[in-house]
């Protein structure tokens, strides 16, 4: 059975085997859940996350690319939830969507490098004849 990239590949049911994908995405990697009428791909690491309304909204809006909604969200679901396991989840999605702290260190010595090296090409007469 072809996937085409974009669809949601359905839960594996216990007992059967991941079936392979042309999309190159697994089983194991995202997981298809429904919700009423409501169907969106859950990431691998949210699986485990307990059922909560508020959560769930938090999830969805992760899938869809809102990352505002759960920069926003996350923390005040992590202070005001009484479940511990729901205030870690919202801690992990606020976690998720932070920018990694070697991309800020690289993309600034890259920065660096461009100021050096124009400072350097100006100095040693810019390019002018």
């Amino acid at each position: 059975m072809d996937q085409q990239q974009g669809e949601k590949i359905e839960p594996m049911l216990e007992g059967q085997p991941p079936a392979a994908t042309d999309a190159g995405l697994s089983v194991s990697s995202v997981l298809s859940v429904s919700f009423g009428a409501e169907n969106y791909t859950v990431p691998s690491f949210a699986r485990a996350f307990p059922r909560d309304e508020a959560l769930d909204t938090l999830v969805r809006a992760f899938v869809s690319g809102n990352y505002n909604l759960v920069r926003v969200q996350a923390p005040e679901l992590a202070l005001h939830a009484t479940d511990p396991a729901v205030r870690d989840a919202a801690r992990m999605l606020h976690h998720r969507i932070k920018a990694d702290p070697l991309l800020k260190i690289i993309l600034v010595a890259a920065v660096m490098l461009l100021a050096v090296m124009a400072a350097w090409w100006i100095t040693h007469d810019g390019g002018v004849s």
